[in-house]
């Protein structure tokens, strides 16, 4: 919402009625991991990394154990070069959702 004006909104505009494009300037930002004293592990070679994976590459940056849904969007980051909703390979991200929903890490509704 801060910056509606910059992609066209009104400053009244309420959040519900930004619409914008899954490739709009809007759902993109910048992201680094540096370390104080710490060599981090390198950020995955993708050129656009969605946010449902920046978690897991931080933790994996910081060299922290990954749990295994962690673990299993670090693969996902391969499978899908970094793309998550759009993935190509929707099944895979839609039985990893599945995998979680049965462990009750999170519920559907």
């Amino acid at each position: 919402m801060a910056t509606r004006t910059l992609l066209g909104s009104s400053d009244n505009a309420d959040a519900e009625d930004v619409v914008l494009k899954a490739d709009s300037l809007g759902y993109r930002t910048y992201y680094a991991v540096s370390g104080i004293r710490y060599a981090p592990k390198q950020l995955p070679p993708v050129e656009v990394l969605d946010v449902p994976y920046l978690g897991a590459v931080i933790l994996d940056a910081a060299r922290l154990p990954l749990s295994e849904a962690m673990s299993e969007r670090q693969r996902l980051i391969t499978a899908c070069n970094g793309a998550y909703h759009d993935c190509s390979k929707q099944d895979q991200i839609l039985t990893f959702h599945r995998r979680l929903i049965d462990s009750g890490l999170i519920d559907a509704r």
